[in-house]
């Protein structure tokens, strides 16, 4: 199951369960097991029990630390090469 999440970067329980090739017992059991470990990360709100079928967003520890040190590398850019900007400017 991590082996399809982090193939597939950010993606739905659906797809990651579909990837995985995990019979549905084996592919709920480790959903659970990666979830307490901390290893999947869940980027909507789950409600409830897990879903095998769910369209709910979930992606690796690895991939989201990576997102989030490439986000805070870009802001950090921003700041050096704009030292007197408050930040990013809106866009329409």
């Amino acid at each position: 199951m991590l082996q399809a999440v982090l193939a597939l970067g950010a993606a739905s329980v659906r797809d990651v369960v579909t990837r995985s090739s995990l019979e549905i017992e084996q592919a709920s059991q480790a959903i659970k097991d990666l979830t307490g470990a901390g290893q999947l990360i869940w980027l909507e709100e789950k409600e409830g029990g897990i879903s095998l079928e769910s369209d709910l967003l979930v992606t690796s520890r690895t991939y989201y630390e990576q997102l989030a040190n490439k986000m805070l590398n870009e802001v950090s850019g921003y700041h050096r090469a704009f030292r007197l900007r408050r930040g990013f400017l809106a866009r329409s």
